[in-house]
């Protein structure tokens, strides 16, 4: 196979929709590992060599690609850009507390994926986002779901160690948010614009959800005679909706990648 010939450009065959493709991506777009593995010739363009990038469906806000990845086996693996509005989610009051950082984030998120999980014989789907500007650094963070809630496209875990009288959701989020035993840990993650049918995503222009992600703590921090005696930090990342009066574009089955593979025999 001959991958060092593989193109450094992420993606595939156009499908047109109603709006204009979002302005993406020569390779110093894309986050750092990925563009590694495009580098190295382990990831290359499902469909065929093609020199100019192209998505497969797109709203305003956000955009599809896809792709293999030879990295442990042969992956059809797909990756959204959503367009972050900083103007978006909730304020937090900073009075009620000792000090309080709401972090809305703004610029391009990236969510890569999967085109595929197997449901039958696992519990556990991962996905990874990157964003920048993080409070909490710009690493990318693994978020890990079950196939409950894969297929309802919304997961969140809530946490409250304070006194442990809260506990619920199985979101996994790695790395997780460290505090002080006495914290409140809150996470919400939704899978804009993907709808899981019949074993693998399609695209979904109609989806009217803003939050993609967010993360928040409260933790114990006394300061004297304040009356204060917790702070708070967050991110949050929202994109605006636009939904489509367009059809659901399917990504297709893995026989994209196969074609892809195939031509590199």
């Amino acid at each position: 196979m001959d991958r060092l010939f593989a193109p450094v450009f992420l993606l595939l065959y156009s499908m047109q929709t109603s709006a204009a493709l979002a302005p993406i991506a020569y390779i110093s777009d894309l986050p750092t590992d990925i563009q590694n593995c495009f580098q190295s010739g382990y990831c290359f363009q499902a469909g065929g060599d093609i020199l100019l990038p192209s998505a497969i469906s797109d709203t305003a806000t956000a955009t599809a690609f896809s792709y293999v990845d030879l990295n442990n086996g042969v992956a059809e693996k797909w990756l959204m850009r959503y367009e972050l509005d900083n103007t978006l989610g909730p304020t937090v009051d900073s009075t009620d507390y000792l000090s309080a950082t709401n972090n809305k984030v703004g610029g391009v998120a990236w969510l890569s994926a999967m085109n595929n999980y197997d449901i039958e014989n696992s519990n556990e789907h991962s996905f990874t986002l990157y964003y920048s500007d993080s409070i909490f650094e710009n690493n990318p963070i693994t978020l890990t779901m079950p196939s409950v809630d894969l297929e309802t496209g919304a997961s969140y875990r809530d946490l409250d160690a304070l006194d442990w009288s809260v506990d619920a959701g199985s979101l996994v989020v790695s790395p997780p948010l460290v505090g002080v035993i006495e914290t409140h840990y809150e996470y919400y993650f939704n899978l804009l614009n993907m709808t899981y049918i019949n074993g693998i995503f399609s695209f979904n222009p109609n989806d009217n959800r803003e939050l993609l992600y967010s993360q928040s703590m409260f933790e114990w921090t006394p300061d004297g005679n304040s009356g204060k005696e917790y702070t708070y930090t967050s991110d949050s990342l929202y994109v605006s909706s636009v939904p489509l009066p367009a059809a659901v574009w399917l990504f297709g089955s893995g026989l994209l990648g196969l074609i892809g593979i195939a031509r590199r025999k």
